[in-house]
């Protein structure tokens, strides 16, 4: 039979890995659940959520939101590589937001 879980205990494991207070597998024995479950928790609660034109990374601090653009739109995009990430950018972006994207990229802020 498929154990259930509260809400409460994934914000919890979450919240003690993002934070840094306790390692994967001693926040999964801390709240009572599965090393496996555990690793799901967190992979899920980083991937970002993509709803229509927007991607949204949950529980982030920073940019909401990336404005989508028709490849027929604009003329040729210059092309950013932070790591294994390629970013595309039109004439008009946003540097603010390249800024935040490009950190949390490279790590120097979570997100």
């Amino acid at each position: 039979m498929r154990r259930r879980y509260t809400g409460e205990q994934r914000s919890e494991l979450i919240e003690l890995v993002t934070s840094g207070r306790a390692r994967l597998r001693d926040a999964a024995t801390r709240v009572g659940v599965s090393y496996s479950t555990a690793c799901r928790w967190v992979l899920r609660s980083r991937k970002p959520v993509v709803d229509r034109k927007t991607i949204r990374t949950p529980g982030a601090g920073g940019p909401a939101f990336a404005k989508l653009v028709r490849a027929s739109e604009g003329r040729k995009p210059i092309r950013v590589r932070v790591g294994a990430a390629e970013i595309d950018l039109q004439r008009d972006f946003d540097a603010a937001l390249l800024r935040a994207v490009v950190d949390a990229l490279s790590g120097e802020t979570e997100l």
